[in-house]
């Protein structure tokens, strides 16, 4: 063959080649919502099972797999009814999943704001809560929104839950300011200092797509506090939500095209054929018979 053919033909496979190897997205976004205490799986008849312990193996797999990880939850991670043993089990697993931003939702509340300080202040849990204007002096581990940074990326993950949000439980020792005015009172600090905007919202799918309206500079939106399971573009930004008790994981893919974002959603089943965290799943058993022994 003709060197000089060689080469052009080398030169146009490389070039297809090229062209069909897609660039690694800039950022994996995995997100829950509304674990509502779900330790364990829920012992149930479905092939869907959820639960924390489950997760935890997901996570971990998910963060050794993909690069620039990035871990949040919209809120309710406890449960709406007392159980202080539950809810301080169920802080320790949240600590070992190493989550970046925890939103501060309705039920976090409920058993008063001192057990969920301790939890900021004690295990070193990342809440945050924009709108939530404290009685007493703020707690220093519980800011408004936070920056993550990876390759280059720098990201603000900003929290907030809606008043009525708080139909069930009603801490007295807080007020819940408006939301879209509190969130545009950290606009150009935030865009001006990051690259990508997450909101952790706290409240109806309706009241998330008012507020993205609102604040259009935004661009993924992570809802809690409905129990449902849905993906959908709102303007320029994704709003997404993973159902109930742990029983979806999300995961969007984030790609960098020019001067916007590309995204891909994905639900991941938690089933109980994946496998669970060994230590989460002691730690679990323990305290099961911690309680039936009393």
């Amino acid at each position: 063959m003709n060197v000089g053919w060689a080469v052009w033909l080398l030169l146009i496979f490389c070039i297809r080649w090229g062209a069909a190897q897609e660039s690694p997205p800039v950022l994996h976004l995995v997100y829950t919502a509304n674990l509502n205490g779900a330790l364990d799986d829920c012992r149930c008849g479905g092939e869907v099972v959820g639960g924390v312990t489950r997760i935890l193996a997901l996570v971990d797999s998910l963060r050794r797999k993909y690069p620039h990880f990035l871990l949040v939850d919209a809120g309710d991670f406890l449960s709406s009814y007392r159980f202080p043993a539950v809810h301080r089990a169920m802080l320790k697993l949240l600590t070992k999943a190493r989550y970046q931003a925890l939103n501060v939702g309705d039920q976090e509340f409920v058993e008063g704001t001192d057990f969920l300080v301790s939890a900021a202040e004690g295990r070193g849990l990342p809440l945050v809560a924009a709108n939530l204007h404290w009685q007493t002096s703020p707690p220093a581990g519980i800011p408004p929104y936070r920056v993550w940074k990876s390759g280059g990326l720098r990201v603000a993950v900003l929290g907030v839950v809606a008043t009525e949000a708080f139909d069930f439980i009603h801490p007295r020792d807080i007020r819940v300011n408006d939301i879209a005015r509190t969130i545009n009172r950290w606009y150009r600090e935030i865009t001006s200092a990051t690259d990508l905007q997450i909101l952790l919202f706290h409240g109806t799918p309706l009241q998330a797509e008012a507020l993205i309206k609102a604040t259009p500079w935004v661009d993924v939106v992570v809802v809690g506090h409905n129990q449902q399971r849905y993906a959908r573009q709102v303007g320029n930004a994704l709003m997404v939500e993973t159902g109930t008790d742990g029983e979806y994981v999300g995961h969007v893919k984030i790609w960098a095209t020019g001067n916007r974002w590309r995204m891909e959603n994905e639900f991941i089943p938690i089933t109980r054929s994946l496998p669970v965290d060994p230590e989460a799943r002691s730690w679990v058993e323990a305290f099961y018979h911690s309680q039936t022994d009393r």
